[in-house]
This record gives C-alpha cells, structure tokens and sequence, in this order.
C-alpha cells in the first residue's frame, strides 16, 4: 500500500511517499505499493471513537421529521430522547467502537406523546408532532459560544482603562499675552 497521499500536478500522477511519476493513469493504479502492512476496517480494542454522521430535516404543517442516516449502528445500544424543547440522539455503532451523539435545542415546541421515532437499516426516522401551529425558519436554535478573551487582550483592555490621574488644580488657566521676539518685529508693528 502507499501510506502517502495521491498528488496530481501539472499532468504528473504521484504518490508523496515514493515520487514515482507517470501522465497515465491507469500506470498510476497500477503501482505497486511502497511499503507493507495491514489494513483495520474497525478500531483497536479500548479505543472508542466520534462517528460522523449526515443529518437532516423537513417539515409539514402539522409535523417536524428529522433523518439520520446511519448504517450498522446497534438500535439495542442507541436512545432517542425528546422534551418539548430538546432533541438528544445517541446512536452506536459496535464496528467502529464509537457513536453519533446529537443534542439540540428546538426552534418550536413539540408533543412528545404524539411523536414516534423508526430505526431502520440506513437510517434512524424521528418525527416529532408540532405543539404549536407556523412554520419553522430552522430545525434548532443555534447554541451561542462565549469565548475567554485572550491573555493579550486582556493586557489591552487593563491598559485602556488605566488613566493618567489629572488634577485640574495644577493646570495654570491664567490668560497669557504673548510677545513677538525681536526679530519678528518690523516698524509695521511698533
């Protein structure tokens, strides 16, 4: 196998690993592998993992159907929960040693005891029945980050806030009549 990437550039077909170069492709699929080993479908044994998985939504009037697609995930392991307000999916997948966990908050409300949810070979089907009459712009409510400001902007915030102390009293607010020099003075002036 090639433990590098595929690169193709200006015509030139290559792997990183080995820089052997060709224009065709075929002789490209064709090479033999710079180096040996063998290939894991699954993860080692004590490694669970995040599996990423596609998802998404419509709406009826009365309904709101949210789909994940999944394939080979263990619905015996996996949990759907559903309040008025928040989506939890925890879906399992025994090969990969990992799972899809989702967790949103809804745009609307829902009746849980009106919604139902279907575990099927591909994908995993909720569909929630609207509480309350409308349309939904989007299926959740964007969660909002906060986020610690920095150590620098922390420095420059104290520095901004940091005022030279003044003290009115010490400013000499006497009317001054200035003088031209000498030099400055012709007879137009005298």
């Amino acid at each position: 196998h090639h433990p590098g990437i595929p690169i193709f550039h200006e015509g030139m077909k290559y792997w990183s690993c080995c820089q052997r170069k060709t224009t065709e492709f075929q002789q490209f699929l064709d090479q033999e592998g710079c180096d040996l080993g063998h290939c894991t479908w699954t993860r080692a044994d004590g490694k669970e993992g995040v599996v990423r998985c596609r998802y998404d939504w419509h709406q009826t009037a009365s309904h709101v159907t949210v789909a994940i697609y999944a394939k080979k995930y263990d619905p015996a392991v996996s949990s759907i929960d559903i309040n008025p307000i928040r989506l939890k999916a925890h879906i399992f997948f025994p090969q990969e040693k990992g799972s899809f966990d989702l967790d949103i908050e809804l745009q609307g409300l829902v009746s849980v005891e009106q919604s139902t949810c279907g575990m099927f070979g591909t994908k995993v089907e909720i569909k929630m029945k609207k509480a309350e009459s409308g349309s939904w712009s989007k299926l959740e409510i964007p969660r909002v980050i906060e986020s610690k400001p920095s150590e620098e902007e922390i420095k420059l915030e104290d520095s901004d806030s940091k005022v030279d102390a003044l003290d009115l009293d010490d400013l000499d607010l006497t009317p001054q009549k200035f003088q031209l020099s000498d030099d400055a003075r012709t007879a137009k002036y005298l």
